[in-house]
């Protein structure tokens, strides 16, 4: 009954479900839909109270327990987020989707050899994820093993031209490089098929800049800042640029914008040699003053 409302995994133990009566089934059904929709909100904290009962009443339901897991993974509880996606494993280890879970949580807590295991696992299942390809070319690019990761980037985007994120991070690969022609050449493959880019548009401003392409420049930042509007780091690259265009106003109306947006960093802004022109400008110094006060304990 429970597989035919659709929410239990074909891997689930029939023995989760003796003795069962038809009503407890019907409940933990709607606690899965109840914990869906908080998740899809965003309320982590209520889906992990909500879908913790179906656990207790099923500890093999994967979908309640995967989603526990981001959940937890979400509110920065990492050790508690992979211990579910192990216990999911354990009961259905066929899942490419929960290692590259595991994956990304091993690389963000720096255990980038246990990450690699762990990819390596889930393109044995499914040799042509995406997702996999790129957390590939990502940890050698880390490692810097540029031309796997080059190799990684390249199946990736064979797979499935129409992701972002292979242009992006070969786009980075060389940005580290400072071959930044060769990087504006990939970011801009990348916005071709993702123009909203955020990311994509910051990296290809960034290159313009030192291309010394202020109106691309222009044109790529303020499109990040379109992006992602609440973002203050558009926003100070803009103030470069409109230095490098002689246009001081311009350039102090958007540090202005960047501090209100969250720029806190004295140093950076007081050693920038990009912003030297501006520096015994008034309203420079209140900016100065301003971020100061910010940040005073």
């Amino acid at each position: 009954m429970l597989k035919a409302l659709g929410y239990m995994e074909d891997a689930d133990e029939p023995q989760d479900l003796k003795g069962m009566d038809p009503k407890d089934g019907v409940e933990i059904f709607d606690a899965v839909i109840q914990g869906t929709v908080l998740v899809q909100k965003g309320d982590w904290a209520g889906a992990i109270r909500t879908l913790t009962p179906v656990l207790d009443k099923l500890p093999g339901h994967n979908r309640a327990r995967n989603a526990v897991a981001q959940c937890e993974a979400n509110l920065g509880n990492a050790e508690a987020a992979k211990s579910h996606y192990l216990k999911s494993l354990a009961h259905a280890p066929q899942q490419s989707d929960v290692l590259l879970q595991l994956a990304r949580l091993e690389l963000a807590q720096g255990r980038t050899e246990e990450a690699r295991k762990r990819v390596e696992g889930a393109l044995e299942l499914l040799p042509d994820s995406v997702d996999a390809m790129l957390l590939m070319g990502y940890l050698d690019l880390q490692a810097g093993t540029s031309a796997k990761a080059t190799r990684w980037f390249n199946r990736a985007i064979a797979a499935d031209p129409t992701r972002p994120d292979a242009y992006l991070q070969q786009g980075n690969l060389y940005f580290r490089q400072s071959m930044f022609e060769d990087a504006l050449g990939w970011y801009e493959k990348g916005l071709a098929v993702a123009p909203q880019s955020y990311a994509g548009a910051m990296q290809a401003g960034l290159c313009a800049i030192q291309l010394g392409n202020v109106g691309a420049a222009d044109g790529y930042l303020l499109q990040a800042a379109r992006a992602a509007p609440s973002r203050w780091q558009p926003l100070y690259s803009l103030g470069c640029v409109e230095v490098k265009k002689g246009d001081s106003g311009a350039a102090l109306s958007y540090l202005e914008r960047a501090t209100n947006a969250g720029f806190r960093d004295i140093n950076q802004l007081q050693a920038d040699p990009c912003l030297a022109p501006l520096a015994n400008k008034p309203r420079f110094q209140n900016i100065v003053r301003a971020i100061a006060a910010a940040t005073q304990p």
